[in-house]
């Protein structure tokens, strides 16, 4: 589940494979955002750069409206300027995961115990893999295991006991979110290149 944004003019969606990224999941006429923690605005807002809320000016209760095309060209040009300085910041060489678990473990021996258990477990889903998967468990890293710089245990927006978990990153983390914006800035230059500009709408999914 997550945020979907289409593109019409008139009667007609647009969907087209982008000519910079050609194998992204953005299109030129088609964006999205998983409300994980790993999905698009999310990831933005958490770096305090601003997401497709603010570049469309929507405030998240257009579900079908004309955006102020020319403004949003210049929006989306100013997030990319951001967001290549956040990835040369030393900010951009560290993520953070939360791992929650709805199990009350009590000692190391028996968090190794659920580890090893997990580990059983999932080998056989995958017939023999490895993979990264979060469980009632707690959050496993078997496939790409996390080099861990800082563990903060606290509350999660729901005011739930959580632990984040600091880890780093490699520089090419971030490059995914950098290609959806510039999909997004190709996406507007279509419009404004379009004789009937006027009659295109974006189509806000939630």
């Amino acid at each position: 589940m997550g945020l979907d944004v289409y593109l019409s003019g008139g009667k007609k969606e647009v969907n087209i494979n982008s000519e910079k990224h050609p194998k992204h999941i953005f299109k030129i006429g088609y964006f999205r955002s998983s409300y994980n923690e790993a999905g698009f605005n999310t990831v933005l807002r958490n770096r305090e750069i601003e997401d497709l809320y603010w570049i469309f000016n929507n405030n998240g209760r257009k579900y079908d409206f004309k955006p102020n095309w020319t403004q949003a060209l210049k929006r989306v040009q100013e997030v990319i300027v951001k967001w290549k300085a956040f990835m040369k910041s030393d900010e951009a060489k560290y993520s953070v995961t939360e791992c929650m678990c709805s199990k009350e473990v009590k000692s190391k021996e028996e968090a190794l115990k659920i580890f090893f258990e997990e580990k059983k477990t999932h080998s056989k889903w995958t017939g023999g893999g490895f993979g990264n998967f979060s469980s009632g468990n707690g959050s496993f890293f078997l496939a790409n295991p996390l080099k861990v710089c800082g563990v903060v245990s606290g509350k999660n927006c729901i005011n739930s006991p959580t632990t984040y978990v600091i880890h780093q990153v490699p520089p090419s983390n971030w490059k995914w979110y950098l290609d959806a914006l510039e999909v997004v800035d190709e996406t507007i230059k279509y419009v404004l290149s379009q004789k009937n500009k006027d009659s295109y709408k974006l189509h806000w999914s939630s």
